[in-house]
């Protein structure tokens, strides 16, 4: 049996079973104001607050050099991430997997910068994935995708929602198909143990299905 990762070349593309080449993307771009900094040491969390048209609080986990980086700024510091999106098991064994944003780099942004950042909302908060449906679900008019893809040649499970009105413009989906989207991080707040807590759910916008037709979607 072809171990999969015999199959990644070095510049992250997959061979699927047709021969066909798949150009796998797995991008976070976040710009906003640091409202939280946690660095117990091996790792920095820095939660930044992305004001597009509403507010979020996107979670970024730094590890390496990118933690020490990560762990000079501080609390109400202006700075643009990048990032990926990895997926990693919670427990040896078990399916259930943890989804987090992983920081590739971390920048200050002057005044001129943010306000230039500002004028694009895209470049607030910003994800683009390319890669293999590997399971869906339609469910109370949200498409609730799990994407493959790589990232520095590691492979993660990626779980997006697709929200749709009406007739589902992707009830033609399979497992298998290639697709590419463009969305952003959006949070939801609970209290748990008395505390406010952010979680992340990765949201497409736009999506396209990398097919002869290539037919091409978006969410207004």
């Amino acid at each position: 049996m072809t171990n999969i990762f015999e199959l990644l070349h070095h510049n992250n593309k997959d061979s699927k079973e047709n021969g066909t080449q798949i150009s796998y993307n797995n991008t976070v771009t976040i710009a906003g104001r640091i409202v939280h900094i946690f660095a117990p040491g091996n790792v920095t969390i820095i939660t930044i607050s992305a004001s597009t048209n509403k507010i979020n609080y996107p979670k970024v986990l730094f590890f390496g050099d990118n933690c020490e980086k990560a762990a000079q700024f501080k609390i109400g510091d202006m700075v643009r991430i990048e990032g990926n999106i990895q997926s990693s098991k919670v427990e040896p064994g078990k399916n259930l997997k943890s989804v987090s944003v992983f920081g590739d780099n971390i920048e200050h942004m002057d005044d001129y910068q943010a306000e230039s950042f500002y004028d694009v909302g895209s470049n607030i908060n910003r994800i683009e994935v390319t890669g293999t449906v590997v399971d869906f679900f339609d469910w109370n008019h949200i498409l609730k995708l799990k994407i493959r893809t790589f990232k520095n040649n590691r492979m993660s499970i990626v779980p997006v929602d697709y929200y749709h009105s009406g007739t589902n413009p992707l009830s033609n989906i399979k497992a298998g198909d290639v697709i590419s989207l463009k969305g952003n991080i959006q949070t939801k707040k609970k209290l748990l143990d008395g505390k406010t807590v952010h979680f992340e759910n990765y949201v497409a916008r736009n999506i396209i299905v990398n097919d002869v037709s290539c037919r091409e979607l978006e969410v207004v």
